[in-house]
């Protein structure tokens, strides 16, 4: 191994080797104050790292790094009580510092089974996680549940790779990008029909299926609910956050950035389970009086609109046309997934820090009525969780509102072959964009309800919250970012838009030539740093 290998795996080293001493640690001297101060330092020197390690050359991949070590950090904090009883299990913060390793390593490595082994790895510290439950749960019930989710995606991740790699003869990612390019590029040159073979489609379809299960998209979610809301709070949120991201970055660097000729596989799928995700997952958070019970479904369904944009993605290259709609980021799917991902992430982090913080006596808060006037009396995590639930709804300026905006401005844009002179927008995207804004009227109503019982209604009398300040402080530190982020959008979509790699295919009906502005597919290297390179 070189040196600037070593220097790249320095900051995963550091989040391991904190995991593992905080695993022991925890296990052996059954104190959890201290080892929470642990696993917080190895977030912060696992940050320094990061700025001098050689994973900055790549945009993309850096950018992944800073928002998984701050997703672990806000996690730390939110199960961290240093001043009271701890309400998690002893083990939780070495398992997000593992889990937060393997996720920032699936934005860099170039191998297809490496990839599936960290994926798998990420999702066993949710597994782990959810081993003690929340009180009054069976443990025993949610990690076999969860065990079997996992096994599930496993061997659908296992099966695709196989086929695949068989099929191309390789397990790199490079290559196989390169493969299915000269395909693509051959087809367009001499006019001939030309695509993916079976093997290709099947491991294509085998692939959204196992990232479906780990994304928790209808209908492939089954189960998945139980668990996260019989598993403990921070088992939940890092599901919701660190795992699911980490999958949905591999469908978008196997699926988009690597599988070109796809295209038309891959908008018929996601079409159909971005559409199911948003509607479904929403529609069941309706009539719920768990509180826990009731966010879960509806961060299940707002992961339908994180596939909405990278289904925008795969549409460029099916569809003929594309309206160009100025400024140029504005017709980008893979922005305004990034930007849902992100508002979404934050209100997921911060909601459920603020959940901790609010416990008391070692009794989590359950039930949407025990909301009903916390601004009187808990002024300041309250409203931090207005602002998180106003995100969640798309009110402007909050960066809910501008990933919206942004996801409808980029479907739009995509257009059929015009059959009279005058292109049409794709059917498929106006479906989708109806869908959510079907999404958005389910989800107010929810939300509002909780919004107008924390802000307006008279307080109910509460015991002093145990949940510990720090839970507290990462549910304000989401809240603020939610609101800098609302009010900087231009910024925030221009760096998101230069950091996420670009993945243009040649549409149908088109071909390529010395003069074409379009290239047949431009997209960054996501290896290790010898192989990374700028977009």
């Amino acid at each position: 191994m070189t040196g600037n290998q070593l220097l790249f795996l320095l900051p995963h080293l550091v989040l391991i080797g904190g995991g593992v001493l905080t695993l022991i640690g925890a296990r052996l001297l059954r104190q959890t104050t201290a080892w929470g101060a642990v696993a917080l330092l190895a977030i912060v020197v696992a940050a320094v790292c990061v700025h001098q390690s050689p994973a900055t050359d790549s945009p993309f991949a850096g950018a992944v790094n800073v928002a998984f070590l701050f997703a672990g950090g806000v996690l730390v904090l939110g199960a961290w009580n240093p001043m009271g009883a701890a309400h998690e299990r002893l083990d939780t913060h070495g398992l997000i510092l593992c889990g937060v390793a393997c996720a920032m390593l699936v934005a860099w490595v170039d191998d297809a089974v490496l990839l599936l082994v960290l994926l798998e790895l990420c999702g066993l510290a949710a597994v782990g996680m959810s081993a003690a439950g929340e009180p009054g749960t069976s443990a025993t019930g949610v990690t076999r549940q969860a065990l079997i989710l996992q096994a599930v995606s496993a061997a659908l991740l296992l099966l695709a790779v196989m086929l695949i790699c068989f099929d191309q003869q390789t397990t790199s990612l490079s290559e196989l990008r390169e493969q299915f390019t000269g395909v693509v590029q051959s087809a367009a040159e001499t006019g001939l029909k030309s695509g993916p073979s079976r093997l290709g489609r099947a491991g294509f379809v085998l692939l959204f299926a196992a990232v479906a299960v780990k994304a928790f998209l209808v209908p492939f979610h089954f189960g998945a609910p139980e668990v996260l809301t019989r598993s403990s709070t921070t088992a939940c949120s890092y599901a919701l956050t660190v795992s699911r991201g980490a999958a949905l970055i591999v469908l978008f660097r196997v699926g988009i950035v690597t599988f070109a000729g796809f295209e038309s596989p891959g908008l018929v799928v996601s079409a159909v389970l971005s559409g199911g995700t948003m509607l479904i997952g929403t529609a069941l958070a309706v009539g719920r009086e768990r509180l826990r019970e009731t966010l879960t479904y509806l961060f299940i369904g707002h992961g339908g609109t994180v596939l909405f944009g990278l289904s925008i993605a795969w549409g460029r290259g099916a569809a003929a046309t594309e309206l160009p709609l100025p400024p140029p980021f504005l017709t980008r799917g893979e922005t305004a997934a990034g930007l849902t991902l992100l508002s979404v992430s934050l209100s997921v982090l911060g909601g459920f820090s603020l959940l901790n913080s609010l416990r008391t006596d070692d009794r989590p808060v359950e039930y949407v009525e025990e909301l009903t006037g916390l601004l009187r009396e808990r002024p300041l995590a309250a409203a931090a969780l207005v602002v998180l639930l106003l995100n969640l709804v798309g009110v402007p300026p909050l960066p809910g509102f501008w990933s919206r905006l942004l996801t409808w401005t980029a479907a739009l844009a995509v257009t059929r072959q015009p059959l009279d002179g005058f292109p049409s927008p794709h059917p498929a995207f106006l479906i989708l964009s109806a869908a959510m804004g079907v999404q958005i009227l389910i989800a107010a109503g929810v939300l509002f309800r909780m919004v107008a019982a924390t802000a307006f209604e008279p307080p109910m009398g509460r015991s002093r919250a145990t949940g510990g300040l720090p839970a507290l402080l990462a549910g304000g530190v989401c809240a603020l970012l939610v609101v800098v982020i609302g009010f900087l959008p231009s910024r925030t979509i221009a760096m998101l838009n230069s950091v996420i790699p670009q993945s243009h295919v040649i549409p149908a009906g088109q071909s390529t030539s010395a003069g074409s502005s379009r290239s047949v597919m431009r997209s960054n290297s996501h290896a290790f740093p010898a192989a990374t390179s700028r977009p």
